[in-house]
């Protein structure tokens, strides 16, 4: 695991982001309350935090996706963000399953946590996949999705990663 500090220019900062993807989602008629039936301004702030840290960690500049749905959020990556310290990576249906995911812990506004990584290939299969019955035990209310678990992910440092990384890298150079 890898803690990125935040700081509270991040912090205004990514209140102003929130609050540019909340107007921009109500000027295209979305609905705010999204996959889990409410809506949360702490959690649009928290999502935003959490992939200023991920631009961080692959020192990467951070650019703002302000609903480009199913874009990736920083670089190539899916960044999924979660305030719960043992909170779990969440995939809905109709997201890319050929991007890769990351998941990234903020329990504080002064810190976050570089948890994992994942394939969405990898997460998207059946023994990951909860109904929105049985997802309601785990993570709370909220529609069907394929759940992984912090166990499940991969770590940035190990040598999979690189692999993978390079892999990918290779992929792009010869398309």
């Amino acid at each position: 695991m890898n803690t990125i500090p935040l700081t509270e220019e991040d912090i205004i900062y990514a209140r102003s982001v929130a609050k540019s993807i909340y107007d921009e989602s109500r000027r295209q008629g979305l609905n705010p309350a999204g996959a889990t039936g409410y809506y949360s301004a702490e959690n649009e702030i928290i999502g935003v935090l959490g992939e200023i840290a991920a631009a961080r960690h692959f020192s990467i500049p951070f650019v703002p996706n302000i609903n480009q749905f199913k874009r990736p959020d920083v670089g190539r990556w899916q960044v999924r963000s979660t305030k719960y310290p043992k909170g779990k990576l969440l995939i809905r249906p109709g997201d890319p399953a050929t991007d890769p995911y990351m998941l990234v812990t903020i329990p504080t506004f002064r810190a976050a946590n570089i948890i994992g990584w994942i394939e969405g290939k990898d997460a998207m299969t059946d023994d990951n996949w909860y109904d929105k019955e049985s997802i309601r035990s785990i993570v709370g209310p909220g529609d069907a999705a394929w759940v992984i678990f912090q166990e499940q992910l991969s770590s940035f440092t190990n040598e999979y990663f690189y692999l993978w990384q390079k892999k990918t890298l290779e992929k792009e150079v010869a398309a």
